[in-house]
């Protein structure tokens, strides 16, 4: 935000457009990573707000929502679940997952199967060159069949059956 605030006299007058990273996270919430899920809703909100209040400029404001991109996060990010009983005592984890090993394993084997169907970050570039070339961008683009599946399905599906799938998926009680 302070980036593009300070930026905004120059686009302005060159009637600029705004391009911000988002993901699927940003609209749609699931187990274990509410706080990233957090940040990602904030810079849709924030890319709506900009689209909106920029629009009597001219400037467009597009928003990149990625599903999962094959990059070295998943295997951080299962690296880092794997040292939770470092920092989380075993009564603490077993509220959320009551066998412990039983959701290493899902967890491993999610890991690689979400890295497998990911999308290539090669894949990515067209959508960010279009929103920064195009005549008239697009205000999001979801990239993956997985963020066009689950827009689809959260829109789909009622809130209570979503989150249910959601934690079944991710080990939740």
């Amino acid at each position: 935000m302070s980036v593009i605030k300070a930026f905004l006299p120059l686009l302005r007058q060159s009637r600029g457009r705004i391009v911000n990273f988002s993901s699927i996270n940003g609209l749609i919430v699931f187990p274990s990573v509410g706080t990233g899920c957090a940040a990602k809703y904030a810079v849709e909100a924030m890319s709506d707000a900009f689209r909106m209040e920029l629009a009597p400029w001219g400037i467009k404001v597009s928003i990149i929502e990625p599903g999962a991109i094959a990059t070295p996060l998943w295997q951080k990010t299962q690296e880092a679940f794997e040292e939770l009983p470092k920092y989380v005592s075993m009564e603490t984890l077993q509220l959320y997952y009551p066998s412990w090993s039983e959701a290493l394993k899902k967890s491993r084997s999610e890991t690689n199967l979400f890295y497998k169907i990911a999308t290539s970050p090669e894949q990515v570039v067209p959508s960010i060159l279009h929103a920064l070339t195009s005549r008239n961008p697009k205000i999001r683009y979801r990239i993956g069949l997985d963020a066009k599946a689950l827009a689809l399905i959260n829109w789909l599906l009622p809130n209570w059956l979503f989150d249910f799938i959601a934690r079944r998926v991710f080990l939740y009680r």
